[in-house]
Formats: C-alpha cells, structure tokens, sequence
C-alpha cells in the first residue's frame, strides 16, 4: 500500500510478507485480482476452500480428543499433516492462477473493472445518492468475452435521473 516505505527496500518487504504473512498475502492477492478483474470463486474453488477448512477442523478435534485419549496422539498428527498437505496443495494452485490471471490482465487491460472511485464494492458516489435516494445504482461490469464494460454512461446522453441542475454532458 506504500504506508510502510515498502518501495525504498520491497525485496526485503516481499521475503518478510511471504515468510511472516503467507496465508493472509496468497488470500489477499485473490480477493484483489477478483475484484479487480470481476471474478468469482467457481464451485471447484469452493469445494477445494471447504475441503481444506474441513480438514483443518478434523485436526482439531482429533488434538481435543487425544488430550482425553492419548492413544489418539498419532492420529491427530496424522490428520494434522494431510490438511497440511492439502492446505499447501490448494496455495500452489491458487498462486498458478494468480500468475496467470495477472498475466492475462497485463496484456489485455480491457479485462480490468472501469475504474471507479475507490472499491467497486463500496457504496454508489455521494451525488448520485443525493440526487435519486431511491435510486438502485449499479457499478459497471464487464463482459470478459468482449472485454467492453456494460452500464457505463455512453458520454453526452447523461446519466439516468441526472438532477436537472447539472447541465447535459
């Protein structure tokens, strides 16, 4: 973000994130790429996010019970190492895709949201709720087939409930 002087050393910045942050750095890059280029989570995504959550949470219990059944203690890291396992399977994967989608973005910029103040997912601009209270305003989107945004203005018709004060574009 650039609060932290990152780009005076971001060698040094990169191996602390990917040591220090690796979980928290790998989901963070996916939220941005997804907001940024329209994308959702496909039902194989979440059947791999659940699987990995699944099998966390049976590691758990299976530690919870060995503390009653000491015998379980060899279970428990069983388990504890195959979430680990898949764990470090699903982040391989989801980084491939990352390189990947990052790539697609960079050579074809028409994938990329129009840019709108800030987060797309942030409430409509001030004006336009002012003007219209009962207005349902919707953020642009993009057909990634023909990468043209749809909802988007075209320039000199206005925009729809513009409040009669302004002048026409």
């Amino acid at each position: 973000s650039g609060r932290m002087k990152e780009e005076q050393c971001p060698k040094v910045c990169l191996c602390l994130e990917v040591s220090c942050c690796f979980p928290s750095s790998v989901l963070a890059t996916r939220y941005l790429l997804q907001d940024e280029m329209q994308l959702e989570n496909t039902k194989c995504d979440n059947c791999l996010f659940n699987t990995m959550v699944a099998l966390q949470g049976l590691a758990c219990v299976c530690y919870i019970a060995s503390m009653f059944e000491p015998g379980l203690r060899e279970a428990a890291q069983t388990v504890d190492a195959v979430a680990d396992l898949v764990y470090c399977s699903v982040c391989a994967c989801m980084q491939t895709q990352h390189r990947d989608q990052i790539k697609f973005r960079n050579e074809n910029m028409q994938c990329i949201c129009p840019i709108v103040e800030g987060n797309p997912m942030l409430a409509p601009p001030q004006a336009v709720m002012t003007a219209n209270p009962g207005l349902t305003f919707q953020y642009p989107t993009i057909n990634h087939s023909t990468g043209q945004a749809q909802g988007v203005p075209v320039p000199g018709q206005g925009y729809p409930g513009q409040h009669p004060q302004y002048p026409k574009a």
